[in-house]
């Protein structure tokens, strides 16, 4: 049976259609990222084929364990949180023709982690982004239980993000935003 991995729920409405994206483990220990459809909102059948990627690059090697999916200009993109063979979490990209199921993983993440001991270097996850057409600001979360932080990157296309600028708070690092004890 598959496990659901971290409760992140995506549905997206295409053409009459409920989609549900999902990331889920069939007891193999890598996570994949699974879809299903449903035409009154309630009943869902997965897609056939299984999952929608093969997290076959470094980044992603140990699994998928959440997405953001969306429309993203011709097309769909998701931002995906993989885990790499020592289990470290960072985010990368899928995209795909609009509507489509042929979905291509980027060779490399959009989202590093820091170095060790940074407030982000245990890893980054559950990513989230806003398109204004020029500019696309990804939100995801970074450190460990009740010290996780919000952070921020931006850049005119997932391929040229950076944490660098002015959103720094003042006792925190480049591209964290929010923190617990704000």
């Amino acid at each position: 049976p598959l496990e659901i991995q971290d409760e992140t729920l995506v549905m997206t409405f295409q053409e009459g259609t409920t989609r549900l994206f999902f990331a889920a483990d069939d007891g193999s220990g890598a996570p994949e990222l699974l879809a299903a459809n449903s035409c009154n909102g309630v009943e869902f059948v997965p897609l056939a084929g299984g999952a929608l990627v093969d997290p076959t690059t470094d980044w992603a090697v140990g699994g998928v364990v959440d997405a953001a999916v969306g429309f993203f200009g011709d097309g769909q993109a998701a931002l995906l949180t993989g885990l790499d063979a020592d289990g470290l979490r960072s985010i990368g990209r899928m995209s795909a023709a609009n509507n489509a199921l042929d979905w291509a993983i980027a060779t490399n993440p959009v989202v590093n982690p820091g170095a060790a001991g940074e407030w982000d270097g245990d890893g980054v996850f559950d990513p989230d982004w806003l398109d204004s057409g020029t500019v696309v600001d990804v939100y995801f979360s970074a450190g460990a239980g009740w010290g996780e932080s919000i952070g921020h990157a931006s850049g005119s296309s997932f391929g040229s993000l950076t944490r660098e600028g002015d959103e720094a708070l003042a006792n925190g690092s480049d591209g964290q935003v929010l923190t617990p004890d704000l």
